[in-house]
């Protein structure tokens, strides 16, 4: 099991489901990890459910498109200095920027 802290940016496994969000951990106790997502929901997690952060260049993910709103796969080409911001290529060959509140992996 990792050792996660308070302040420590995370992916979670929203709702137990398939895909992994960013959030930072609020607390870690007796096996559980509450973490406050980038898109602003907050829940508590099994550590099993929860992994260090570890969005780089050349990632896979899955970004929200702002031509429609939709999720598709794209790549890492940039992560930016403050953290929260990415610059993604769209499998079709867009590029575009985002923040990691429309972002997901597996």
């Amino acid at each position: 099991m990792a050792d996660f802290e308070r302040g420590q940016w995370v992916l979670g496994r929203y709702r137990g489901g398939q895909f992994f969000f960013p959030g930072v951990v609020q607390e870690a106790v007796g096996g559980f990890v509450t973490i406050a997502y980038d898109d602003g929901d907050r829940e508590s997690l099994p550590e099993t459910q929860v992994k260090p952060y570890d969005w780089e260049p050349g990632a896979r993910i899955h970004a929200i498109w702002s031509g429609n709103g939709q999720w598709y796969d794209a790549t890492i080409i940039e992560a930016h200095a403050n953290g929260s911001n990415l610059t993604v290529r769209f499998d079709d060959g867009i590029v575009e920027d985002t923040v990691t509140g429309r972002c997901r992996s597996v």
